[in-house]
């Protein structure tokens, strides 16, 4: 848990290097997610556009991250739609991310997904993370005005 000179802890460096074998053998010896690492950046964060983001999100929460740690202007959820992350951002609201979070700009995560889903999505499987995402964001509920939107990555 000791951080390096930059201030970066283990667990960073094996998040960053998108090394889920190793962020798992360090959790499991106690390395603590809740620690700071650069910029008091939460190890949260380089795990969301990881490619290894199924493996090293769930492992992060349930070993202590805190899915709702704000760095910067938003809240991981709304960090992962910003970066059309949208594994990351389904991922982090089934472990509890509170979709209802503010960005700094009072923002919360139904604006965020109703603002980045007109952009272009690459493949058929984002397409139904997409669609899966505004499921779990009750966008009927509350964005009725952004359903046919979402309806198109169904």
């Amino acid at each position: 848990n000791l951080p390096a000179p930059n201030g970066n802890r283990p667990l960073h460096y094996a998040v960053q290097q998108e090394s889920a074998d190793l962020a798992l053998l360090l959790l499991k010896y106690k390395a603590d997610p809740a620690l700071p690492g650069e910029n008091d950046e939460p190890v949260l964060y380089p795990a969301l556009s990881s490619r290894a983001a199924a493996a090293l999100i769930p492992a992060l929460v349930k070993a202590g991250a805190n899915p709702n740690q704000r760095w910067g202007s938003m809240p991981p959820v709304q960090a992962a739609m910003a970066s059309h992350d949208w594994v990351a951002a389904k991922l982090l609201l089934e472990l509890g991310a509170d979709p209802k979070a503010l960005t700094t700009y009072g923002k919360d995560a139904v604006y965020t997904y109703c603002s980045k889903i007109t952009r272009s999505v690459r493949s058929r499987q984002t397409q139904g993370v997409v669609y899966e995402v505004g499921v779990l964001l009750k966008i009927p509920e509350f964005r009725p005005d952004c359903v046919a939107d979402m309806e198109r990555f169904r």
